[in-house]
């Protein structure tokens, strides 16, 4: 029996022939699976059909794909990111929560943003374009300069919560935070476009936009989007001797007539223990 060698070439060849396929198509379609290199624009797009942007950069590092969050100066590394075909997860640093993703083409991502309480996991839709365009468009001159100090007020429906705000605006772009007696809001990012300012930020553990109308120099009032669906009104007003309350202050009892704990629990030993034993008066005692 005799065999033929068949140049590789001639088998290229006729894979190219063959009905709706061809070289060019089918490298396509593999390219298709690789994210464009640079800046995107991601969009948690909430319940109620506000939307919180955030832009990321893509990079090649050594072969491997690494992306880093944006938030006007913080630059946050992910690098547990897990390609299979056309899908993509991205799991993100120091925080229970990841993306599963769909590559749509270089260019288009979406799928969800999905964040663990515990047992309880909440899916919010997500997107992303490339090349991605400013965080906010800002297209009307800005009518304030909202630079400085400004004492502000978030509202919901049982209470509010006193804050600090921070800001510094060079042209339309504003970057800054809102201290709390509990922290702070990180690094926000965003535009003054006439008399509206924008901001927002993503961590991975929180999504938070902020929109307000800025009614004069020195007032504004808006809202606070947090996360898929949780909304709050704040107001602020410019002030550049603003503090936060003492943190102790806030720190009271409810019942002081009742301030003393009363309690009893078995020692090793099945002796009953009662904080108004005799051996603990007069101390200081760690419950």
């Amino acid at each position: 029996m005799q065999f033929r060698f068949i140049s590789p070439f001639c088998i290229i060849y006729i894979f190219m022939l063959l009905p709706g396929v061809s070289y060019t198509q089918a490298n396509t379609l593999a390219d298709s699976n690789q994210l464009s290199i640079g800046l995107w624009r991601g969009e948690i797009l909430r319940t109620d059909g506000h939307v919180i942007p955030f832009n990321f950069q893509t990079k090649n590092l050594a072969g491997k794909m690494i992306i880093y969050v944006i938030n006007g100066t913080e630059r946050l590394m992910v690098d547990q990111i897990r390609q299979q075909g056309d899908s993509l997860f991205i799991d993100m640093p120091f925080f229970d929560s990841h993306f599963a993703l769909r590559i749509l083409d270089d260019q288009q991502l979406e799928g969800r943003w999905i964040k663990n309480y515990g047992n309880r996991q909440v899916l919010t839709p997500f997107r992303a374009v490339f090349p991605g365009p400013e965080r906010y468009p800002a297209p009307k001159t800005p009518d304030f300069n909202i630079s400085g100090r400004w004492s502000v007020y978030f509202k919901n429906e049982r209470d509010s919560t006193e804050a600090v705000g921070e800001f510094k605006q060079s042209g339309s772009e504003v970057r800054g935070t809102f201290l709390t007696i509990t922290g702070d809001y990180r690094f926000l990012d965003g535009v003054v476009s006439g008399d509206t300012l924008k901001l927002s930020t993503f961590d991975g553990a929180n999504a938070y936009s902020f929109e307000s109308e800025i009614t004069d120099t020195n007032k504004m009032k808006g809202y606070f989007y947090s996360g898929a669906s949780t909304v709050h009104t704040w107001v602020a007003e410019k002030n550049e001797q603003a503090k936060l309350p003492d943190e102790y202050s806030q720190t009271r009892l409810k019942d002081p007539a009742n301030a003393t704990l009363h309690f009893k629990f078995p020692d090793l030993n099945e002796h009953l223990v009662s904080l108004s034993d005799p051996v603990f008066k007069d101390k200081v005692v760690i419950v």
